[in-house]
């Protein structure tokens, strides 16, 4: 059985693929099936999720797995959230691809989140990973 993967992250599709491996699946990540993203416009991310699985499902009539993860601070009220992977806003360098332009938001996303913790003593934080 084909199970297509909506998202283009390649690590995340190798990750699946090894999980996934003793069972008569195939996971096939969208952009191969021609697949675009698709924008993740709400607030939870079960909607999200819910939306990428939906879309690449429709577009490659076939089943598809979808997620969607956030790092939630209690002393920022549950921020970034379904924020995280764009906390920090900054301009994408055309010149790299996608894995190093992913790196330097990854950076800008850290440095923003240690400076809004600035004088915070409660610094604990939960990760969400939500699949369907």
């Amino acid at each position: 059985m084909q199970l297509v993967l909506a998202s283009n992250n390649l690590k995340k599709l190798t990750e699946l693929q090894d999980l996934l491996a003793p069972l008569p699946i195939e996971l096939v990540a969208q952009q191969a099936l021609g697949v675009q993203e698709v924008e993740e416009p709400y607030l939870t991310f079960i909607e999200n999720a819910l939306t990428k699985a939906r879309h690449a499902s429709a577009c490659a009539h076939a089943p598809a797995l979808a997620d969607d993860s956030g790092l939630c601070v209690n002393a920022l009220l549950g921020s970034p959230g379904v924020a995280s992977a764009h906390f920090a806003t900054i301009n994408m360098n055309p010149a790299l691809d996608r894995e190093a332009n992913r790196r330097l938001q990854d950076a800008a996303n850290n440095q923003l989140l240690l400076e809004k913790l600035q004088g915070a003593s409660d610094r604990r934080a939960y990760y969400v990973s939500t699949f369907v």
